[in-house]
């Protein structure tokens, strides 16, 4: 699946008992009904790939993905690709702070 939106933060790293490294980002789609969507990203590599920054708008692959766990279920949305489709680019690369950018109308 895709979809287009404004990434207004990035969210810290988490590191799993098995080591592994979940990061993550959020999007608002914008237009009359917006959305904050949130999306985790599961290897470093994509991570540094998509090259995204808070006030850039990036078109996000995703995959969805749902669980359950003790009679609850859960959906994730894991970001496979992101492509900046504006042209900011981010302060400091492998950041997990999100920078202070004005909001750009999208």
């Amino acid at each position: 699946m895709e979809i287009q939106g404004k990434v207004t933060v990035i969210l810290p790293e988490q590191k799993t008992q098995g080591g592994k490294v979940k990061r993550g980002f959020v999007i608002d789609t914008g237009g009359q009904y917006p959305q904050k969507i949130a999306f985790e990203v599961w290897n470093d590599s994509s991570w540094e790939r998509m090259n995204i920054a808070v006030g850039s708008v990036v078109n996000v692959s995703f995959d969805i993905h749902g669980r359950e766990w003790n009679g609850k279920y859960f959906v994730s949305l894991t970001a496979w690709k992101a492509v900046v489709t504006d042209g900011v680019k981010p302060a400091q690369s492998g950041s997990s702070q999100p920078s202070q950018q004005p909001d750009a109308p999208f």
